[in-house]
């Protein structure tokens, strides 16, 4: 086996970096095939160089394992333990918005079966004390649009939606988009 010294690589690299620079003076198309060659030199150099240039160790952040980097960027020990930190970060950032969005969709059941049991005894409004047994959220809606019949704010869970009848917020008018 054939060791080549780390002076005798840095001279390589400087040689063809200066073979880029004499490439300016040929045709496009010419300049292009040569720079090809010249990245695919460059890339078995970095290959060949790898195993001896002497071995920087990182440390995972995730796993805390030492290891040596196959790239200059490598950060984790392996794509495994990169995705697995990713999808971490990702739940951990998007869990406020997946609590709110299940409020929401649960808030929806809830206002399907009152709209239901309205729709069935055939009532205008419905009662805020059904809405507090079914712990039907209030504050928590998707949407808010202005009723134009009544003038009233309507607040939209998904496809149903509650209106207070007036100021004392004892009946709730409740409706599903079309």
């Amino acid at each position: 086996m054939e060791y080549i010294s780390v002076s005798k690589i840095i001279i390589n690299i400087f040689y063809k970096k200066l073979k880029i620079r004499q490439m300016h003076n040929i045709k496009p198309t010419n300049y292009r095939n040569q720079l090809y060659r010249y990245d695919e030199e460059e890339r078995n150099l970095r290959k060949a160089t790898h195993s001896i240039l002497p071995e920087e160790t990182k440390i995972c952040p995730v796993t805390g394992e030492e290891f040596i980097p196959m790239r200059y960027n490598q950060i984790y020990f392996n794509r495994e333990v990169q995705i697995k930190h990713n999808n971490l970060q990702y739940k951990i950032k998007n869990s406020d918005l997946k609590k709110l969005s299940d409020a929401i969709k649960s808030n929806a059941k809830k206002l399907k079966k009152l709209y239901n049991f309205m729709i069935e005894n055939r009532w205008n409004c419905i009662p805020v004390e059904y809405l507090n047994f079914e712990k039907v959220e209030i504050e928590i809606s998707s949407s808010v649009n202005k009723n134009n019949r009544t003038g009233g704010v309507v607040h939209w869970c998904l496809d149903y939606g509650f209106e207070p009848v007036d100021n004392t917020l004892k009946f709730y008018f409740l409706h599903k988009k079309q």
